[in-house]
């Protein structure tokens, strides 16, 4: 659940949650852009670290594999 961390949140909200399309910066400056569904990372999106390595991932309510090289494991 990402109600715990900094960010800063622009997208579309269902019941008080990140749900829809919307862009989240984290504190330590990466940035995911797609997909959330109650306040977690799901479908489809593009993480960029705050070095600029970008990656098209895939999760499902919070759990991400990517396609970029990364591994799989949990957002958080």
């Amino acid at each position: 659940d990402l109600d715990g961390w900094w960010c800063r949140y622009e997208g579309q909200w269902v019941a008080g949650k990140k749900d829809g399309f919307g862009h989240f910066k984290m504190e330590d400056g990466s940035q995911y852009e797609g997909n959330f569904r109650k306040n977690r990372f799901h479908g489809f999106g593009k993480l960029t670290t705050k070095t600029g390595d970008s990656y098209e991932v895939s999760s499902r309510q919070g759990a991400a594999e990517s396609e970029g090289g990364g591994g799989v494991g949990l957002w958080r």
